[in-house]
Parts: structure tokens; C-alpha cells; sequence
């Protein structure tokens, strides 16, 4: 139950990045069993979690082509184009640019 507050918290604030040690505070765990718990039970790391939700939310904001890449790339918190393209590359196979067209 408290591990899905968590999961529950990051998908609804996909753009709000805590540190571990903040979403283990939050259900009252120490920070290296809370990255335990949660990776036995959903099978990644909370930061991996969380990244993975913003990549799926930018295969949305990808498919309006009225907005650029880097305007993506900053409205889900990343201050580098170039990362995030190389993040979205890795997650998915295919660049940003080739997934719009």
C-alpha cells in the first residue's frame, strides 16, 4: 500500500522530481528499504519509474507536430535536448524526430 502511494504520487507528478530519501519520507521508510520494496515490487527504481512515465508522456506530446522537440524536452523537465532525445532513443529504438514523422 504505501509503495502505490508512492507510484500513485509520480504518475500524477510525473514533472515533479524528488529524491528517493523525499517519496521514502513521504511513507515513512528509510530510504534503502523503500528502493527495495519498490524495485521488488514494480521491478525498476523510482527514478527509472518516473523517467519511463515522462517518456511515455512525450510519445503524446510527439504526435502534435506544432510542438518542438525542445519545447518537449523542457515542459517535461529536461534542460537538455540532446539527453532527452538520447533517453528516448535508448527507452524506445528511434529518435524523437523519426517518431513524429
Amino acid at each position: 500500500k504505501r509503495i502505490e502511494k508512492v507510484m500513485r504520487y509520480i504518475q500524477e507528478n510525473p514533472d515533479k522530481s524528488l529524491t528517493n530519501q523525499q517519496y521514502a519520507d513521504m511513507i515513512n521508510m528509510s530510504k534503502f528499504y523503500f528502493i527495495r520494496r519498490f524495485n521488488d515490487i514494480v521491478g525498476t527504481t523510482p527514478q527509472k519509474y518516473r523517467l519511463n512515465i515522462l517518456l511515455e508522456k512525450s510519445l503524446l506530446l510527439l504526435e502534435d507536430s506544432s510542438i518542438r522537440i525542445c519545447e518537449i524536452a523542457s515542459e517535461l523537465g529536461f534542460e537538455d535536448t540532446y539527453y532527452f532525445s538520447k533517453l528516448f532513443k535508448k527507452q524506445f529504438g528511434i529518435s524523437p524526430s523519426k517518431y513524429r514523422k
